[in-house]
């Protein structure tokens, strides 16, 4: 059962091949466009490293009462910061809450602090990410989609 459990945590977190994306042609195009607009090289090297480590390590297992408890107060502590413009403890509220409790809503909240805090390779990742797992709702798919061309427009000014 431990063997299940490793191998299921590992398929949920590693990349799929392109065979296995179901990308659609504006979502493919989002993620060609960053990835070479400006969005490569070695910070998105890092930003692959952060995102996998982040992915990799939320609760993939049965999510508590008390961890959906907490997860909520670190959520409302991220908004709270972000309404107080400190988007640093916005982002790592964000993250500890989504390491708590993996909701889709509380990690593109994360990926949108680190385009606060001007960390855009970060924020591309978690979005190309989101568009690789085809279990990902199409209201989010088209958020992150919309996401990465405004990010394609930002690498493009610079």
């Amino acid at each position: 059962a431990a063997a299940a459990a490793a191998a299921a945590a590992a398929a949920a977190t590693a990349p799929l091949s392109a065979a296995e994306t179901p990308l659609t042609a504006d979502e493919e195009a989002a993620v060609a466009a960053v990835r070479s607009a400006g969005g490569g090289g070695e910070a998105m090297e890092r930003a692959h490293k952060y995102v996998a480590t982040l992915l990799g390590r939320a609760n993939r297992e049965h999510v508590g009462e008390d961890d959906v408890r907490q997860a909520l107060e670190y959520f409302e502590a991220a908004k709270a910061a972000n309404g107080a413009d400190d988007f640093k403890a916005a982002c790592s509220y964000f993250e500890t809450s989504y390491l708590m409790n993996p909701k889709l809503t509380t990690l593109i909240s994360a990926a949108n602090m680190h385009l606060k805090l001007r960390n855009p390779s970060v924020a591309a990742e978690i979005y190309i990410r989101l568009l690789d797992n085809p279990t990902v709702p199409k209201r989010e798919r088209v958020s992150a989609t919309l996401d990465l061309v405004g990010l394609q427009q930002s690498f493009d000014t610079q």
